[in-house]
């Protein structure tokens, strides 16, 4: 008898309950990515696509080669600069501003590429771009005495694994936990280095504490090669708070000066409940009002967000109609160093393969929902093998050092889970207002449902003019996209771009108003003027300083030119 896509679910279950019992070894992960592309490919097209989940553990693109982590646009090794030293970084772009040629630095590919670098007919790379990586220039110098830390802007956050310089003991993390100190938030990931951390306005989840709060000073060349060394104490400290947060366009960030906490643990819970109905008990209901105030015993969503005991926090809401719709909250504070560490596991290799299966078939089921060959057993299967890996009723605790607890998604292999999102980053007492118009569209529209799920996170009022957060504490609403595969065939559905625009037309029209992380999709209506002074009250005085500190606009690509509107230079 031939596969079919009911014997994926017997499947997946078998080698979850396994994974119960013992660590699987690579070769039995190996052997179930075997055995769902067997399944996969024993299905005629059009239902069958192509098959993602060969798990080869260095089957990934390297970054040496391409722009970002998206594969497109491979540029000419004489393109790319490797700099070890500040003066090396100074001399490219003296070099680039006598020569009016265009710098840009590429980090972690943490963002959409077109943000960070140009925008090119794919294959093709202008002749007058010129590429910096600092991963050669990276190092930490701790001053225990005055609680800070020199960081050069190529020193990961933590590991990068796609990228060869980078290793536990030479990233950020791992150095001030070896010295007793800690930072007072991070990302969800690690990957990123502090300079591209710092200048795209990133962020972790909490109202309590800020990476930004930690950021002391900077030094950044700027477009003429001058070298600006910045600090919050500075008697005027305009420049530290125009061109912390600019993404790349004021200049190249070299080095950080943090101000360290001492090292902590956190220690919290994670649980899965149905989205309705509200019930304090979250085995039989949701433990908050997701959509409006406080609510059968409930807190409402901003109440539970400005908790000051939800120290650090993020919920992951899977709309889908057919799973049916849950949220996972994940909760943690601070407590002592030195207690029993039980780690945090979002998803193990072998849940990764299991998740992708499903989010295949949802893609499948988005992208091809009119395919007759698709429907009511493909959404079956999907629900149930997620509700394998999020089983609602289920909870886990977790304690670990700080480090290796706020990065909650370091785990997730880029690979297996490809992903790029839209961040709409919303008043907090706006939150209830966000959630109800993500549900508005969704019942508008089911394909922006996605296959995906919609991450509820938050962000301390930043003092950085350029942060999404400048104007005051953050909710954030992040759209995350499964990328899969368009370079096999053509799918305009397929295209984050095409993805996120109805969110960002029905958000302008029907939502809160929001700003953009300037590392990902931002609103086609970006380069608005109303709007660009709307998000960034201090707009006008940072493109005067901007142009001040590079007049012939070597950091400026056409992308940023059109966003923030730059003039051509004179």
């Amino acid at each position: 008898m031939s596969p079919s896509f009911k014997d994926v679910v017997p499947l997946v279950e078998h080698y979850h309950a396994l994974s119960k019992q013992r660590v699987l070894g690579i070769s039995e992960v190996q052997e179930l990515a075997g055995k769902l592309e067997h399944i996969f490919s024993s299905i005629p097209p059009p239902a069958r696509r192509i098959i993602p989940w060969g798990y080869t553990p260095d089957s990934s693109d390297s970054k040496e080669n391409t722009l970002g982590n998206s594969g497109i646009n491979p540029f000419p090794p004489d393109a790319l600069h490797k700099p070890t030293s500040e003066q090396e970084i100074i001399d490219i772009v003296k070099k680039a501003y006598d020569t009016r040629t265009q710098v840009r630095v590429i980090g972690a590919a943490h963002s959409s590429p077109s943000n960070i670098i140009l925008d090119a007919p794919q294959g093709v790379f202008p002749k007058n771009v010129v590429l910096i990586s600092l991963t050669k220039y990276r190092g930490v110098a701790i001053d225990k005495d005055k609680k800070l830390a020199i960081v050069k802007a190529g020193t990961n956050l933590d590991v990068d694994p796609e990228e060869a310089d980078s290793t536990e003991a030479n990233g950020l993390a791992f150095q001030l936990q070896q010295a007793g100190f800690g930072l007072p938030d991070l990302g969800g990931i690690t990957h990123q280095t502090v300079g591209g951390f710092l200048s795209t306005g990133s962020a972790g989840g909490s109202l309590l504490y800020s990476f930004h709060d930690a950021v002391y000073g900077f030094t950044i060349i700027d477009g003429t090669g001058t070298k600006h060394v910045l600090s919050r104490d500075d008697p005027d400290p305009t420049l530290f708070y125009a061109t912390g947060v600019s993404a790349g366009l004021c200049g190249i960030i070299t080095e950080v000066t943090l101000s360290l906490t001492p090292t902590f643990n956190v220690a919290g819970t994670e649980q899965t409940s149905p989205v309705q109905p509200l019930n304090a008990n979250w085995k039989e209901g949701c433990p908050v009002n997701l959509y409006g105030p406080a609510a059968d015993g409930v807190p409402g969503i901003v109440e539970y967000f400005k908790d000051p005991t939800n120290e650090y926090m993020r919920m992951l809401y899977w709309p889908q109609p057919d799973l049916p719709p849950r949220v996972q909250i994940w909760t943690g504070k601070r407590v002592p160093p030195g207690g029993p560490i039980k780690e945090y596991k979002e998803l193990t290799l072998l849940q990764q393969i299991g998740a992708k299966t499903a989010l295949w078939l949802l893609w499948q089921l988005n992208y091809f929902r009119d395919n007759p060959i698709l429907g009511p057993i493909e959404k079956e299967i999907a629900g149930k093998i997620l509700n394998i890996f999020l089983p609602l009723g289920e909870s886990v605790t977790f304690s670990d050092i700080w480090s290796a607890i706020i990065p909650m998604d370091n785990a997730i292999k880029d690979t297996l889970i490809p992903s790029c999102f839209a961040e709409f980053w919303i008043d907090v007492d706006k939150a209830a207002d966000a959630v109800n118009t993500l549900r508005d569209l969704n019942l508008s529209d089911s394909g922006t449902i996605g296959n995906f799920f919609t991450e509820f996170y938050s962000a301390k009022k930043s003092p950085f003019w350029l942060s999404p957060s400048y104007t005051g504490d953050k909710f954030r609403l992040d759209v995350n996209f499964f990328q899969y595969d368009t370079e096999k065939f053509s799918l305009k559905r397929s295209d984050p771009a095409v993805f996120f625009r109805p969110y960002f037309e029905y958000f302008d029209k029907h939502g809160p108003e929001y700003r953009c992380h300037l590392g990902k999709y931002v609103t086609p209506n970006f380069g608005n003027l109303k709007l660009l002074r709307s998000s960034y009250p201090k707009y006008d005085e940072w493109m005067q300083i901007r142009a001040t500190l590079d007049p012939r606009q070597v950091f400026v690509t056409p992308y940023w030119r059109e966003h923030f509107l730059i003039a051509p230079a004179l």
